[in-house]
């Protein structure tokens, strides 16, 4: 099983079932985001992106996903009942930034679901690391 984080902003709506768990947020004016979070046998970034294609009638407007098989990522234990909180991202990019020290720092704290990484950072060279948060 490989794990998944990130969001998808589209415009439209789902018109199928999305299999991972989820977080939708209406953004106004039928624009939506989306934070998708759990396992997947799903193997790439692309197929997930191409598999949440199916469910929607829309357009896709922006996405940012990390995968296991692809970048550092590590899920927390998040109670999928209280998922009626604002999606909130960060991200953390500096030139002595790295994976193991933010995700030290993040976990435990209250509503954070994933550490991960993500694109290079265009101004220092190594990974962006994001943290996904409920709150």
């Amino acid at each position: 099983m490989n794990t998944v984080a990130g969001s998808i902003t589209f415009k439209g709506e789902i018109r199928g079932d999305i299999v991972l768990d989820k977080l939708i947020t209406e953004v106004g004016g039928g624009l939506y985001s989306v934070f998708l979070y759990g396992e997947t046998e799903i193997s790439t970034s692309k197929d997930v992106l191409e598999d949440f294609r199916k469910s929607i009638h829309g357009e896709i407007i922006s996405y940012d996903i990390s995968i296991s098989t692809e970048d550092k990522l590590e899920l927390f234990h998040f109670d999928k009942d209280s998922t009626d909180g604002d999606y909130v991202l960060k991200s953390v990019e500096g030139a002595s930034v790295n994976f193991e020290d933010v995700l030290e720092q993040e976990s435990g704290q209250a509503g954070v679901v994933a550490v991960r990484e993500a694109e290079e950072s265009s101004k220092f060279g190594n990974r962006v690391i994001k943290v996904d948060s409920i709150k």
